[in-house]
C-alpha cells in the first residue's frame, strides 16, 4: 500500500493494474478502493486471479509442473506484462508504465518560469 499511495499522489498516475502474487498474504484491494472513491485515480483492477493474466501458469500448475520459483515469478511476469499492455492499448491509452513494487519513481517538475 505504500507503493500505491506514493505513486498515486506523486505521478499523474489514472489508471492502474495491480497483479497480486499467488502467495501474497494481503491484498491491495482496500487501498486501490479508496483512491479511485477518492478521485486520485480514475480506475484501479486488481487481477487476483492468476488464471487470468497466466492461464499456462494455472495450466502447469494444475499438471504439477516441476519448475523453480524463479521460473514461475518469470513465466507470471511475462504473462502479466502483455495482458498489461493489451488491457490498457484496447482502453485507448497511449503510454503504460511498468513497475515492480520495490521500484519508486520520482517525477521531476520543470518549473514554469
Amino acid at each position: 500500500s505504500e507503493w500505491i499511495a506514493y505513486h498515486a499522489l506523486t505521478l499523474p498516475m489514472r489508471f492502474l493494474i495491480v497483479a497480486v502474487d499467488p502467495d501474497a498474504r494481503q491484498s491491495p484491494r482496500d487501498v486501490l478502493d479508496a483512491y479511485v472513491s477518492a478521485g486520485v485515480l480514475s480506475d484501479a483492477e486488481l487481477w487476483e486471479d492468476e488464471g487470468r493474466y497466466c492461464p499456462a501458469c494455472a495450466a502447469r500448475l494444475a499438471e504439477g509442473a516441476d519448475e523453480s520459483a524463479l521460473e514461475k515469478h518469470e513465466r507470471r511476469q511475462t504473462h502479466f506484462i502483455k495482458n498489461c499492455v493489451k488491457r490498457h492499448r484496447e482502453a485507448g491509452r497511449t503510454w503504460t508504465a511498468l513497475i515492480d513494487t520495490d521500484e519508486f519513481l520520482t517525477f521531476n517538475r520543470i518549473p514554469a518560469d
